[in-house]
Order: structure tokens, then sequence, then C-alpha cells
């Protein structure tokens, strides 16, 4: 929250063993300090492998955006723009 910085991080699947992986990651780099992850509520983020992994770790804090309520998620935003830059057909004028 005070510097700003967002991680991201490229899996093959999303899945809670993949997310326990990601937050070891997050520990190496932040090994020392309190950490604060503003997450929706996918099945990736709830697993018993993520929340055994969290009850280790006790300088964890969880923020959890409410269901089905993307507008309340700014990361969504970001997704959208970026999916519609990437995915979405173009008209080539001069192909």
């Amino acid at each position: 929250m005070k510097t700003g910085d967002e991680h991201a991080f490229k899996t093959e699947r999303q899945t809670m063993h993949e997310t326990v992986r990601v937050l070891r990651r997050l520990r190496r780099r932040y090994a020392t300090q309190r950490l604060l992850l503003c997450w929706d509520s996918a099945r990736w983020h709830r697993g018993s492998a993520v929340e055994a992994w969290l009850t280790k770790d006790q300088r964890v804090e969880i923020l959890s955006f409410p269901r089905y309520a993307p507008e309340e998620n700014p990361q969504e935003h970001v997704w959208k723009a970026g999916r519609s830059r990437v995915t979405h057909n173009r008209f080539i004028e001069n192909i």
C-alpha cells in the first residue's frame, strides 16, 4: 500500500497449490514485512493448502473483496483493459 507495488505471477494453472507457491515467493521477497493481500473469493485463494500456509505465517493479512462485486476490486479494471487490448479482434484496414 505504501509503495503501490503490484506483483503478477504467471502460472500454468490457478490452484490452491500454485497460490501457496506464489505466497512462498512473496515471503522470500518480503522476508520480514507484514503483507496485506487483496483477494477476490476465487477457489484457489481459499483452499485448504492456502489456509494451512496462512495459519503458519502470522504476518499476512487478507482483505477479501465481496463475491460477485468486481466493481469493488480495482484489479478487475486492469484485467478488463488488458484483455480487451490483447484478445479482442481488431479491424485491419490495410491487410
